[in-house]
C-alpha cells in the first residue's frame, strides 16, 4: 500500500470525493475522472502512472463505466474494480467480457471497498489471494 494509485472514475463529485479521502487516509495516491471519456483520456496521457481503476459503470451522458474499461483494456492491461449501486445481476450483464472484472456495492462500506482494491492489487502483483476466514 501507499505506492499505488487509484483511478477513480465517477461523476458524482460527493462519492468521488469521500472515495478519494478514504484511499489517500490509507496512503493512495488517486486521480479522479468525472466521465468515461474522462477516464479513457487519463489512461492515454498518464496510464503508466496508474495501477488500478475504480470504476462507476453508471456515469451520467456519454460512455457508461462498462464502454469505458472496455476501450481502456484495449490499449492497457490494467485491474478494474467496478463500484456500483446496480443489482449484481445487472453488473455481471453490463461488465460481460471485461477480464478480471471485479465487483463492490457503492453502498458496502469503506472496508469493502478498501479490501476489493487490495485483493485486485495482490493479483496484480501476482501475489496469493488470501483466504477467507471460515467462523
Amino acid at each position: 500500500m501507499g505506492t499505488h494509485t487509484i483511478l477513480i472514475v465517477e461523476d458524482e463529485a460527493i462519492i468521488a470525493a469521500a472515495e478519494s479521502q478514504m484511499l489517500r487516509q490509507r496512503g493512495y495516491g488517486v486521480t479522479i475522472a468525472r466521465s468515461g471519456e474522462a477516464a479513457v483520456a487519463a489512461i492515454r496521457s498518464r496510464g503508466e502512472e496508474i495501477d488500478l481503476i475504480l470504476m462507476d459503470i453508471n456515469l451520467g451522458r456519454g460512455m457508461d463505466g462498462a464502454e469505458a474499461a472496455r476501450e481502456i483494456l484495449r490499449e492497457r492491461d490494467i485491474p478494474i474494480v467496478f463500484v456500483s449501486s446496480l443489482a449484481e445481476e445487472d453488473i455481471a450483464a453490463r461488465t460481460r467480457g471485461i477480464a478480471a472484472a471485479r465487483h463492490v456495492a457503492k453502498n458496502g462500506g469503506d472496508e469493502a471497498l478498501l479490501a476489493s482494491v487490495e485483493e485486485a492489487l495482490r493479483r496484480r502483483a501476482g501475489q496469493p489471494e488470501i483466504p477467507a476466514l471460515r467462523a
